[in-house]
């Protein structure tokens, strides 16, 4: 991939993964690691850690044949100083990969109170201009990204 050519030194990005629900938050998070991935294959993963959503990962090939090129990484034994770790809002920020220097994002898909997660280190993203600016989160610009859309919705 051209991006990775000229960067050797990218961070590696591993993104959350809830695959055992079929819902617009975990289609989300799979669109956007599919997103990193298409960027930089190599440096980029998925973690996954409740074993029923590894055994229902079946159910989005249909959606997103790609998710079969995506392998785990988990983000507290592969990850470096430097690394991405992307969450979503409903997850608690784990402050001790911050303390490792590890860049740990929240994914901001709902209204959650960020006063806790803000205090433990962790920093946001948001997938509309609206939520980035809600229960005390202010999510600069360059950190709201471009909303998804169901791949169903998109077949008229």
């Amino acid at each position: 991939n051209a991006l990775e050519l000229f960067d050797s030194h990218a961070p590696k990005v591993v993104v959350d993964q809830y695959l055992q629900y079929k819902t617009g938050g975990p289609e989300a998070l799979l669109q956007l690691v599919l997103a990193f991935h298409a960027w930089m294959p190599s440096r980029t993963f998925y973690y996954q850690e409740n074993p029923r959503g590894e055994e229902r990962k079946e159910m989005w090939l249909d959606d997103y044949p790609k998710l079969a090129e995506l392998t785990q990484a988990n983000p507290y034994t592969d990850l470096k100083a430097g690394d991405i770790y992307i969450i979503p809002e409903n997850k608690s920020c784990p402050s001790d990969l911050v303390q490792k220097g590890i860049q740990v994002f929240i994914y901001q898909l709902g209204q959650v109170d960020a006063h806790e997660q803000l205090l433990a280190g962790c920093q946001y993203i948001s997938h509309n201009f609206y939520l980035s600016k809600q229960n005390g989160v202010d999510v600069p610009r360059s950190h709201v990204i471009i909303p998804y859309m169901n791949v169903r919705k998109t077949h008229f």
